[in-house]
């Protein structure tokens, strides 16, 4: 909705006992909403302020004393620095259970840090999806995730600076809770990462690991292994080219032989239950050209092997797997000619 301050504050001051609040993209709001937020409603337990770009660090300070509050979205937006997640954690110590900071990106490891290490005993659910930045690596903060004992939920999906100490350490910890994981877009999860998954993580049900280019068909053997102890009902694989298809075949058969097959991209979904396996289709990226008919001009020319896309249409080519890489299966459009000017 296109509300404005002055309008929140008429609706707050005659329902001061909201509860819940979902503001996400009321893009016309300003910082001063947390002191009146703070002001008139002191019950509010989850406050979403999911894309209000103009919220900063001000705002956090008037928020951290709202005493019931123990849900808070700031995901995308974009004025939050390291000083408000400071100063919000300083007044609001173990009172945090759900917590979403994707999107963020002038926040570091300092300010993770300090907002994980004042609530490890509530935080239950966790989103730190979205943080690309090279000072947001998981080095100050991962030890102090491995100590939240009550997390259900960890999302670290698109944090590409991630470290590999810092990622064994979380894949390692057991946590006797966790239901939830996403790790995609990480290229440094590899197979000993998923099997640590498997076999510490009892009571896990999804793991996201999409864009995990090293990920081989060992990482599914840990499921075949652990199959009488896992509780996994989805494994969400997208775009991971050297996983077969005849691997993902072997999982789904042996937890549910009467899956649906849907094709599309590479995923198996509830593996124990009613999901269905997606596998990738075969794709040609240099197409025939019929008998009798000429080739576009340049069809002769070498490819340039040094361009990253060449060197993986390559190692595709040689391993013949029958699947579709997205990146190939984007259709180009069609370049307008210019006609020249009639002298």
């Amino acid at each position: 909705m296109d509300i404005e301050n002055y309008i929140l504050e008429n609706i707050v001051k005659y329902a001061k006992d909201i509860e819940i609040l979902d503001l996400t993209n009321c893009t016309n709001l300003t910082s001063s909403i947390g002191k009146i937020l703070f002001e008139n409603l002191k019950n509010l337990n989850t406050l979403i302020l999911s894309g209000v770009n103009l919220i900063n660090d001000e705002t956090l300070i008037d928020l951290s004393y709202l005493k019931n509050l123990k849900e808070i979205d700031f995901s995308l937006c974009k004025l939050i620095t390291d000083e408000g997640l400071i100063n919000f954690a300083i007044n609001k110590p173990n009172t945090i259970c759900k917590l979403n900071l994707s999107g963020l990106f002038k926040i570091t490891n300092l300010g993770l840090k300090e907002i994980i290490e004042k609530n490890v005993g509530t935080l239950c659910h966790l989103n730190l999806s979205i943080l690309p930045q090279k000072n947001v690596d998981g080095s100050n903060f991962m030890e102090l995730i491995a100590k939240c004992k009550n997390l259900k939920y960890l999302d670290i999906s698109g944090m590409l600076h991630a470290q590999e100490i810092s990622l064994d350490l979380i894949t390692n910890t057991r946590f006797e809770n966790l239901v939830y994981l996403n790790v995609s877009g990480i290229n440094k999860i590899n197979d000993m990462n998923i099997h640590n998954l498997i076999n510490n993580y009892k009571t896990l049900e999804i793991i996201r690991a999409s864009n995990c280019s090293l990920l081989t068909n060992g990482a599914l053997d840990a499921i075949l292994k652990n199959d009488n102890e896992t509780k996994l009902k989805l494994l969400e694989i997208n775009r991971t080219p050297l996983i077969s298809d005849q691997k993902i075949e072997e999982v789904v058969k042996f937890f549910a032989p009467n899956f649906n097959v849907i094709r599309g991209t590479n995923i198996i979904w509830n593996v124990k239950n009613n999901g269905y396996r997606v596998p990738l289709k075969n794709i040609f990226f240099k197409k025939k050209v019929p008998k009798g008919k000429k080739g576009k001009k340049g069809a002769g020319k070498k490819k340039d092997d040094k361009n990253p896309i060449v060197q993986l249409q390559k190692i595709l080519e040689e391993g013949a797997p029958k699947r579709i890489i997205d990146l190939f299966a984007i259709k180009k459009g069609k370049k307008g000619t210019k006609k020249g000017k009639k002298k």
